[in-house]
C-alpha cells in the first residue's frame, strides 16, 4: 500500500533518518555480513536512504531498491551511488529470478502489506541458499502500545490482516529459514518493535 500524507512527510523526515542510522541499521550489525561483494534488494525503499547506510555498513556489489509508490522513486536521485539502482516495483511480485540475491533488507515497511505470506514467498524465493534476510519492523502487538495507539490515528494500516509476531516467526520457520537474530524491543514500555535476521537453508 502507498503512505497517506502524513506518513509520507514522516519517513522523509530528518528524525526518521536519525532513528534509521543510530537504532535500525545498528540493529543487523551484530551478526556475520554474508553479503558482502553480493548483490541485495531493499524493500521499501523510500527516499533511498537505507541504501546509503546498507552500502556504507554491508559493503554489498549491487543494491537495488524498489518501492510502491512513484513519489518515493522519484526522490531517490538524491541519494544515487554508483552501485545502487531504484525502481517501482511490488514485494508480492518480485522482478527477479530464483535465488539471485544475496540478501535482503526490509525497514518498518512489511507490516503495511495486506498479503505478508505472499511477500515472505517472494523474499524466501529470489534468496540464494545461504542468503540473509534482514527486517526490521513493527507487528500488530505494536498497534496496542501507547504511541502505537496515537499512531493508529494517523496512519493507514492493514490491522485486520496485519501479522502478529509469533505468526511472523512461523512462517519464516516453515519456509525455510534459520534464524540467527530474533529479538523484540519495548522501550519503556511506550512502543514495540522486533529485529529478525535469518539465513535460507
Amino acid at each position: 500500500m502507498k503512505l497517506n500524507f502524513f506518513e509520507f512527510i514522516t519517513v522523509n523526515s530528518p528524525i526518521r533518518k536519525f532513528v534509521q542510522n543510530k537504532i535500525e541499521i545498528k540493529s543487523f550489525l551484530d551478526v556475520p555480513n554474508y553479503v558482502k561483494d553480493g548483490k541485495v534488494l531493499e524493500i521499501g525503499c523510500g527516499s533511498g536512504y537505507g541504501a546509503r547506510l546498507i552500502n556504507k555498513y554491508f559493503k554489498p556489489k549491487e543494491i537495488y531498491g524498489i518501492d510502491l509508490d512513484e513519489k518515493m522513486i522519484a526522490l531517490t536521485k538524491k541519494n544515487k551511488l554508483p552501485n545502487v539502482s531504484f525502481e517501482v516495483g511490488n514485494v508480492t511480485k518480485l522482478d527477479f529470478k530464483d535465488r539471485s540475491l544475496d540478501g535482503v533488507f526490509i525497514f518498518v515497511v512489511l507490516h503495511h502489506v495486506v498479503n505478508w505470506k505472499k511477500a515472505l514467498d517472494e523474499i524466501y524465493r529470489v534468496l540464494k541458499k545461504g542468503g540473509q534476510f534482514f527486517i526490521e519492523d513493527g507487528s500488530f502487538e505494536t498497534f496496542s502500545t501507547p504511541i502505537g495507539r496515537l499512531i493508529k490515528t494517523f496512519t493507514d494500516h492493514p490491522y485486520d490482516s496485519m501479522y502478529k509476531r509469533h505468526e511472523f516467526f512461523n512462517y519464516l520457520e516453515k519456509l525455510g529459514f534459520k534464524t540467527i537474530k530474533k529479538q523484540v524491543y519495548k522501550p519503556l514500555a511506550l512502543t514495540s518493535r522486533f529485529v529478525y535476521i535469518g539465513i535460507k537453508k
